[in-house]
C-alpha cells in the first residue's frame, strides 16, 4: 500500500522534478553545509572544517560510520549534528536535531512541552527552506503525506502515524513535515524537515517517547534520481495506454 501511495504521488510531481532537470547539467557548484561542507568529502576534511569551525566536542561513532557533536545551528542551540558516511567513506548525510531525543514515560508532560516548543523551530526553518529549494513533498493534513520516495532514510522514519512489527508499536504525533529537492554537482541533494513526537510501547507499555524537530540532507546519486523519474514516465505511459 505504501508504494501505490508513493508512486500515485510521484505522478503528480512529476512536472516539478523533470522541471529541474535542466539545473543538474549546468550546476557547476556542490551543494554546501556549515562554511563549506559538502557531499563526498571524507571524515578528515569535515573534522578540518568543524574545527576551523570551533567545534572541539565532535566524536566518531563506528557504528554507524559517523561523527557528531552539539552547536547552534541557524540561530537556535542545543543543536545535535551528525554526519553519517558510506561504504566508500565518504558523506552521505547529514542531519541536524533540537529537542528531547529519548525519555522514559515519567518525562511525558516535558516531551509534550518540548513538542510544543520545537514547533517555532519549524515553522521558522521551513520558511527559510522553502525560499531556497523546490517544495516537493510536504504535510497535506493531520494523516496525509505528499512526497517523493528516493528510497533514503528520510523516507523510511518520516512518514509513518503507526508502525507495529513484533513486540514494538510506535505512534507518531506530526506537526509538520516539508521535502525539498535541489541540484548539486553529479547529483541532487534530497531535504526533509520533520517535527514530531514518538511514543513507543513495549508488549503494549509506554517505555520511551521523544520529540524533535530534525533536517535531514541525504546526496541522491543522478542515475538514483533518473531512475525514479522514468519509473514515474512509464507509468504515466502505461496508463495513457491503457485508456
Amino acid at each position: 500500500m505504501k508504494k501505490l501511495f508513493c508512486i500515485t504521488i510521484i505522478v503528480v510531481l512529476l512536472s516539478c522534478l523533470t522541471g529541474g532537470s535542466a539545473e543538474t547539467t549546468t550546476a557547476s557548484q556542490a551543494f554546501s553545509v556549515r562554511n563549506g561542507i559538502v557531499f563526498g568529502m571524507t571524515k578528515e576534511q569535515v573534522k578540518e572544517i568543524e574545527k576551523n569551525n570551533g567545534i572541539i566536542s565532535l566524536k566518531e561513532h563506528e557504528g554507524y560510520n559517523g561523527m557528531d557533536f552539539y552547536a547552534t545551528v541557524a540561530g537556535y542551540d542545543d543543536c545535535h549534528v551528525v554526519y553519517t558516511f558510506n561504504e566508500n567513506n565518504v558523506l552521505s548525510k547529514i542531519s541536524y536535531t533540537w529537542g528531547i531525543p529519548s525519555e522514559q514515560p515519567e518525562e511525558a508532560q516535558k516531551v509534550e512541552e518540548c513538542y510544543n516548543t520545537t514547533h517555532n523551530i519549524f515553522d521558522t526553518l521551513a520558511e527559510s527552506l522553502t525560499s531556497k529549494y523546490k517544495l516537493i513533498g510536504e504535510l497535506e493534513n493531520e494523516k496525509e503525506y505528499s512526497f517523493v520516495d528516493f528510497g533514503t532514510l528520510v523516507n523510511e522514519c518520516l512518514f509513518m502515524e503507526e508502525q507495529t512489527g513484533g513486540i514494538i508499536f510506535n505512534d507518531y504525533n506530526v506537526y509538520g513535515f516539508k521535502q525539498y529537492i535541489t541540484p548539486s554537482e553529479s547529483g541532487y541533494v534530497e531535504i526533509g524537515i520533520v517535527n514530531e513526537k514518538r511514543d513507543m510501547y513495549l508488549f503494549g507499555d509506554l517505555f520511551n517517547l521523544s520529540a524533535t524537530c530534525c533536517i535531514v540532507y541525504t546526496y541522491i546519486p543522478k542515475e538514483q534520481y533518473d531512475a525514479v523519474i522514468q519509473e514515474v514516465i512509464n507509468l504515466k505511459q502505461q496508463r495513457e495506454n491503457d485508456l
